[in-house]
């Protein structure tokens, strides 16, 4: 569980540190949740 935990929050910061290069508001939804 611990490997797939850490996978999402890898996965998760890649996703929100690519709408924050393009500075893609729409993104924030996915960041909230």
């Amino acid at each position: 569980m611990s490997k797939t935990s850490r996978f999402l929050g890898v996965s998760r910061s890649a996703f929100y540190e690519k709408c924050k290069k393009h500075n893609l508001l729409s993104c924030n939804w996915s960041s909230n949740n």
